[in-house]
């Protein structure tokens, strides 16, 4: 559960809107990349999802790979993402009022070409997100075990 500050005081939201800007700068500039590149859902080859959940540290992820999957299964979610062009939404999602905790997610799509679309929010999501969310938890591994999810956390910080 999340602890929100109510929006009344005008020179706090101006700072957090302020503090959030180069957001709105690299979602312009990454936009401007993909559209150049033309992307294809045709083209992707792995997806990944990774959600923490800071209250109860949960922690939820997902990598779903074209040559592993079954065919049909992995078909019908490149169709879930293309029918919510899930390619179209921003590079990063924040909230425009300040929180201490909450959810942090993070979709990394990769093509053929080896070229990566990530899309990631921090306790804000796209209007779409819930649809492509219930196909994805066909793939979910989850644990809400804290020292696993310690464990799983501090090895994928130090590998990457």
């Amino acid at each position: 559960m999340a602890i929100y500050i109510p929006r009344f005081n005008p020179l706090k939201s101006i700072m957090i809107r302020v503090k959030n800007f180069h957001y709105v700068i690299d979602n312009v500039t990454s936009k401007i990349k993909f559209n150049r590149k033309k992307l294809a859902y045709n083209d992707i080859i792995r997806i990944e999802y990774e959600c923490i959940e800071t209250t109860e540290f949960i922690f939820e992820n997902m990598c779903v790979d074209k040559k592993i999957e079954d065919k049909n299964s992995f078909n019908e979610l490149i169709k879930v993402l293309k029918e919510n062009s899930i390619l179209k939404w921003k590079k990063h999602y924040v909230a425009n009022y300040e929180y201490y905790d909450g959810t942090f997610w993070t979709i990394k799509i990769t093509f053929k070409n080896n070229e990566i679309f990530e899309t990631s929010g921090d306790i804000t999501f796209p209007r779409n997100f819930n649809r492509i969310y219930k196909e994805f938890e066909k793939f979910l591994i989850t644990s809400d075990d804290e020292e696993l999810n310690k464990m799983i956390i501090n090895k994928w910080f130090k590998s990457n």
